[in-house]
């Protein structure tokens, strides 16, 4: 579908220039619009990478986080082990302490023990 156009030459003869038509043909094709396609594939290729990378990186992520919490729980537990452990070997060498004293000063040992008792009276009212 060509319209043509009269043009007339500085000569003054009368030619007839043809100008071929772009609007309305299906097969025509505005210029650059296969670039604008491969640009818009490109994009939609890039943002489906991005995606998957954003998604294993937030797996690894999320991994790494268990694992540093469950070596935090597994450390937590040792040294609650340990700390139970060091209480009773506090309270094994308290008890051996007022063993021994009870035997070497058995009023003295009964005098700071009424005295204690007093004091935490007064301090708990």
């Amino acid at each position: 579908m060509a319209s043509e156009l009269e043009a007339k030459t500085g000569d003054n003869r009368g030619t007839r220039a043809t100008i071929p038509s772009s609007g309305g043909s299906s097969n025509d094709r505005r210029p650059g619009s296969d670039d604008v396609n491969e640009l818009r594939r490109q994009v939609r290729e890039l943002t489906e990478q991005f995606n998957e990378h954003l998604a294993s990186s937030a797996t690894n992520l999320l991994d790494r986080a268990k694992a540093s919490v469950s070596d935090a729980m597994s450390g937590v537990g040792q040294k609650g082990q340990e700390a139970a452990a060091g209480v009773r070997e506090v309270g094994d060498n308290l008890t051996r302490a007022l063993d021994d004293s009870l035997k070497r000063r058995p009023y003295t040992t009964l005098a700071i023990a009424f005295g204690l008792g007093y004091v935490f009276a007064v301090v708990s009212r």
